[in-house]
């Protein structure tokens, strides 16, 4: 191998590989990770799997708003969602493409687990 490949490989290493790392955690795992999240706390049936839901919505991403929102305040992908008011979850990580906020609606069934959604993230 010659110097000027190997000089080729490392910058190779050096400055490409970290660009494709970046693009792909931001592009490909985060929306699939958020869509995930979404996902699991929109279908939650019960009670424990609402609180699993909320637990793994705090974890793995920073919850920036919890709204109220009225049905007719709904957007429409929600608009199925049955209630007199219904919980609009919003985390601060947005989308890439859309730069819209990753966001979940649902009915509440226990209020208790709401308790876990807010975090207190000065240490």
């Amino acid at each position: 191998m010659t110097i000027r490949r190997k000089i080729s490989f490392v910058l190779f290493a050096v400055l490409v590989v970290p660009l494709g790392l970046f693009l792909g955690y931001y592009f490909a795992y985060e929306p699939l990770k958020f869509q995930w999240l979404i996902s699991s706390v929109e279908s939650a049936k019960t009670a424990t799997e609402e609180r699993e839901a909320f637990t793994l919505a705090a974890r793995w991403g920073r919850i920036w708003e919890l709204n109220r929102l009225r049905p007719e305040d709904l957007p429409k992908r929600a608009h199925h969602i049955r209630g007199d008011s219904v919980l609009e979850v919003e985390w601060l990580e947005s989308s890439p493409w859309t730069g819209q906020p990753y966001r979940a609606y649902r009915r509440v069934l226990d209020t208790n687990s709401l308790e876990i959604l807010y975090v207190d993230y000065r240490e």
